[in-house]
């Protein structure tokens, strides 16, 4: 069997991820790793013992998790592309986190249009929101760009329903497998998306939408996108995450400004206070700062972006910065061993409530 599809099983070891799935990559072949005698993987593989004793404990449930899916890919027509693969989107492949693979329904060349937008905000969309959305988007209709989304309800609906009704292709990253569609009043969407667009998932065909699923596919529609625009979002949500996991892979993040008694402006206002993201008004202040039509304009330094009742894993970060000031958030990650979206928010809300402060450089320090 492929390596490709070697890389599903791999996922589906406790414990491993796609960071450390790519460091196994690295060292063994995974025919080696799912086929070779359990002596052999224990002793020859380059794995540390610990894992090596995981991987050979769990990779029979593996394959045969591995086998289901491949029935359900061949029976419902989905494709998969993995970083194995040449047509793996390099914008994405250049993130250390980047999933491993993906499956996709649609066609994959509205992966290789020019320039790549994310449009996130609040599910509960204003109509200042719903007209800065389709003012943006159908702005946008003359230039080769592509509408990146989540498929929920409010901004990202709007994004998508404006980007087809403006002939442009759109993409969805779900948080669940292609046996679900998420919100359901969103199905005929889905479908409309596929004839003109991508649907993008990295969960298996069975996988429900599942609450945590939402903050760790955020990390796709980040590292898909040339740059993020966050239309209408409060002090909390998937926005702010989609915008702080941007800035960390150095994306440019741009925001609608909002009233400053508005809830659903909250976060956008935010954003642009603390210069995460640039102040734009219309499509053409995007265009001209992304040197879209070929005039230049510097941006402002992007800086980093949160938890009111403080959780252990909150209380964790909180005391790791405390004691490590300066603390970078390279150091963050390899310490603290937490999901990259999960860090994001963690971050995010500590700022926000003033617990600490970002430096440049992606530094941390106590406020």
């Amino acid at each position: 069997m492929e390596d490709r599809f070697l890389l599903i099983a791999l996922k589906q070891i406790p414990q491993i991820g796609d960071v450390q799935a790519r460091k196994i990559l690295s060292l063994v072949s995974l025919k080696d790793l799912f086929f070779k005698s359990e002596n052999w993987v224990k002793k020859s593989s380059g794995l540390s013992p610990r894992l090596a004793k995981r991987i050979v404990d769990s990779r029979s449930e593996a394959l045969h998790i591995l086998e289901n899916e491949i029935k359900q890919l061949e029976k419902y027509h989905i494709g998969y592309l993995t970083i194995l693969d040449e047509d793996y989107p390099y914008r994405l492949k250049n993130c250390e986190d980047a999933p491993i693979f993906f499956f996709y329904r649609g066609n994959l060349e509205a992966l290789k249009i020019a320039y790549q937008l994310a449009v996130v905000g609040t599910r509960k969309i204003s109509t200042y929101g719903k007209k800065a959305t389709e003012e943006l988007i159908s702005s946008l209709s003359l230039l080769p760009v592509c509408i990146i989304s989540g498929l929920a309800t409010g901004v990202d609906t709007v994004a998508h329903e404006e980007a087809l009704k403006n002939s442009l292709k759109t993409i969805a990253v779900l948080g669940h497998g292609f046996a679900y569609t998420y919100p359901s009043t969103n199905k005929l969407l889905a479908e409309q998306i596929v004839e003109n667009g991508l649907l993008i998932t990295e969960y298996l065909f069975h996988e429900a939408p599942d609450k945590g699923n939402f903050p760790q596919r955020n990390r796709i529609i980040a590292g898909l996108a040339d740059a993020v625009v966050v239309v209408e979002s409060g002090r909390k949500g998937g926005a702010l995450i989609t915008a702080e996991l941007a800035f960390n892979y150095n994306r440019n993040v741009f925001a609608f400004p909002g009233r400053v008694f508005d809830e659903k402006s909250q976060g956008c206002n935010w954003l642009i206070k603390n210069q995460r993201a640039q102040l734009i008004e219309s499509a053409e202040d995007l265009v001209e700062a992304m040197q879209w039509n070929g005039k230049a304009k510097v941006l402002p330094k992007q800086t980093p972006l949160p938890i009111t009742q403080l959780s252990p894993e909150a209380q964790q970060v909180l005391d790791f910065i405390m004691h490590h000031q300066p603390c970078m958030l390279d150091d963050l990650y390899k310490n603290l061993h937490l999901p990259p979206p999960k860090l994001a928010a963690i971050l995010l809300d500590l700022e926000f409530e003033g617990c600490i402060k970002s430096l440049p450089g992606k530094q941390y320090v106590i406020s």
